[in-house]
């Protein structure tokens, strides 16, 4: 890959600090974009990557969901020339759906505050899409996990929460469950797409769900406390297909329950810093 162009949107991110990280390690000439330092108009960009979006929060934050997810997608499609353009959008947008493969129907109401989230990740993918090129494309990630996370997603949450009180109180169901995929291996299967993806839309998840059991048990035996709320709602994602992804580049290495496992343990030893 040495000399590729690549332009990460979103450098300054979770996922975008991990994509420009793999990407320099690979060889590539990489264009980092922040906030304050998009490139001039007509710019050639190379294999670009739109890393930009929001995470738990979201619904305090309605007018700057909308602008991350569509106004300034909109601004990078239609201000500078590219060689493919990949935009991440998410595997929530699969809540309410009988299946998660690319191709299922997707559940919506606009009347909530809840589903702007994904209303917007899906108004996202379909301006993508509506450009008519095969190197356009989208991503629906799932949930990413690893350190140097400091969002209000769950297992950050929660984690963060245990080793600064030494114990957790989780308010959802024991047997809600959601897939995860660990930081290195999502923005690896990112770079992949990015380079070499052949379809409109591809999932990139562990394809395996882990429930809030099995991250409890992880937390106690990690030596802190950990509680559920009674009666706490069950919250279950369906299982991220993974066929097509898999079809093409092979499956993702770290299972899902190591890499939380590995996370608690960091944690663990580093005091709760992220």
């Amino acid at each position: 890959m040495t000399g590729t162009a690549f332009t990460v949107f979103g450098a300054a991110g979770f996922v975008g600090r991990e994509l420009v990280r793999q990407l320099g390690a690979q060889g590539a000439s990489v264009q980092a974009v922040t906030r304050d330092s998009w490139p001039s108009p007509g710019t050639p960009l190379g294999h670009a990557i739109y890393a930009i979006g929001m995470t738990a929060g979201f619904d305090d934050q309605l007018i700057e969901t909308f602008d991350r997810h569509l106004l300034r997608l909109h601004h990078a499609l239609a201000s500078y020339s590219y060689d493919s353009f990949t935009y991440l959008s998410s595997t929530r947008i699969y809540a309410g759906a009988e299946t998660a493969h690319e191709g299922a129907t997707l559940c919506v109401r606009p009347a909530e505050r809840d589903h702007v989230y994904n209303i917007t990740k899906i108004a996202g993918e379909s301006l993508c899409l509506s450009q008519d090129r095969a190197d356009v494309r989208a991503v629906r990630l799932s949930n990413v996990i690893g350190e140097g996370d400091d969002a209000k997603t769950f297992v950050a949450a929660v984690l963060r929460e245990a080793v600064t009180t030494g114990s957790v109180r989780i308010r959802q169901s024991p047997q809600s469950s959601k897939d995860y995929i660990a930081l290195a291996d999502a923005a690896g299967a990112i770079i992949k797409v990015a380079r070499h993806g052949t379809r409109p839309i591809y999932n990139i998840a562990s394809g395996h769900n882990v429930t809030h059991q099995s991250i409890a048990d992880m937390i106690e035996a990690a030596g802190y406390s950990c509680q559920f709320e009674e009666q706490g709602p069950v919250v279950v994602f369906p299982a991220i297909d993974m066929t097509l992804y898999q079809d093409e580049f092979g499956p993702i290495e770290t299972d899902p329950i190591s890499a939380i496992g590995a996370l608690v343990a960091a944690k663990r030893a580093g005091g709760g810093q992220t």
